[in-house]
């Protein structure tokens, strides 16, 4: 059985407390349910304070751990915050940067928006992300806004969207320096690592380690509109656009996938990418719940309805993971989900 450590701090910015205390039911109903499928951490927040907070046995607060596709929402913040500073717009075309792309092609028609919703029409290999110069070669195999194709390629052609949008501004044109530097050193968020391409290039879509409570730092920052220390960091209407999903794809924000409306969709109506996503067990679910998830069942949930940010962490396993979904079996975000709204819901007698 797993060692379990409870760490209750009276906020996420404050020194983590000296001494553990113990969890409570709901927290250890939660931290159980991810336990048995390959977890290392939990961590719940209501209203910015911890009200769950577990770690597996070989796993503590200070350990970073890879996001793999959890990464994807940094590219979202990257491009509201960009656009909050007149770097770009996310309706302009893509070809407005990338010069290559005026060749009267569909490219010419692509947007940021549509490569952020995943509705360029560019396919990808889901794991095997191309460096920048590779996938600026790539052509939509459908007509932009048309069709949703999850994949890595469109981050990596926003990483060099932003890469030539900073150089031309006369910045440092490092995508992922900038984030760091724009929103993650004021939010107090430390990088554990960030993978690069064999070119130098930061990986946009699976990159990133972080620990639970940094992870947890940056959907607070969702959460609270994008306040830091009460001042905002953008106006707080730019993160609307994780919620906007494409016509293509309505379970698809911008780089965030949405989980009502996930729910809502007919099996038949759900692309092959979003099959492992399950959230039946969970009842009603709010309208503004925004999810994150990464290889391995990584999750981030942010509801600024509830007032909730939820993080799991857990151990890449890709032959039990598949294994379990051969037997309709493994991981289900409806039953976690359902485990941890209960943490934050007042007890009664």
């Amino acid at each position: 059985m797993r060692l379990r450590v409870a760490l209750l701090a009276c906020a996420l910015a404050v020194a983590p407390v000296a001494q553990a205390q113990a969890l409570s039911p709901a927290c250890a109903a939660a931290a159980a349910y991810s336990d048995a499928h390959r977890g290392r951490a939990v961590l719940i927040l209501k209203d910015g304070r911890p009200v769950c907070e577990a770690y597996g046995a070989g796993t503590g607060a200070e350990d970073a751990h890879p996001l793999y596709s959890g990464t994807k929402t940094m590219a979202g913040a990257m491009a509201v915050l960009a656009a909050q500073d007149g770097l770009l717009d996310l309706d302009e075309p893509v070809s407005a940067t990338l010069t290559e792309w005026r060749d009267g092609t569909d490219r010419r028609k692509v947007t940021i928006r549509h490569l952020l919703s995943l509705s360029s029409g560019i396919d990808s290999v889901v794991g095997r992300p191309p460096d920048y110069a590779q996938a600026v070669e790539l052509r939509p195999a459908a007509a932009p806004g048309t069709r949703f194709a999850y994949g890595p390629a469109p981050f990596q052609i926003f990483g060099e969207v932003m890469r030539r949008k900073l150089a031309a501004r006369g910045l440092q044109p490092d995508p992922a320096e900038w984030l760091v530097q724009r929103l993650f050193a004021p939010a107090g968020i430390r990088v554990g690592q960030w993978r690069r391409t064999p070119d130098g290039n930061p990986l946009l879509p699976q990159g990133l380690s972080l620990t639970a409570r940094d992870w947890a730092r940056f959907g607070e920052w969702v959460r609270r509109d994008g306040v830091i220390d009460g001042k905002p960091s953008l106006a707080p209407q730019r993160l609307a656009a994780f919620h906007q999903p494409s016509p293509a794809f309505l379970g698809y924000g911008l780089t965030w996938w949405l989980p009502a409306k996930l729910q809502a969709l007919a099996p038949d109506r759900m692309p092959r990418a979003v099959g492992r996503l399950d959230f039946a067990a969970a009842g009603a679910l709010p309208d503004d719940l925004l999810m994150a998830a990464g290889a391995g069942d990584q999750r981030l949930y942010v509801s600024k309805r509830l007032g909730i940010t939820v993080v799991r962490l857990a151990q890449l396993s890709l032959a039990d993971a598949s294994a379990a979904r051969a037997a309709g079996e493994g991981w289900s975000d409806g039953a976690f989900l359902r485990l941890a709204f209960q943490t934050v819901q007042p007890a009664t007698e």
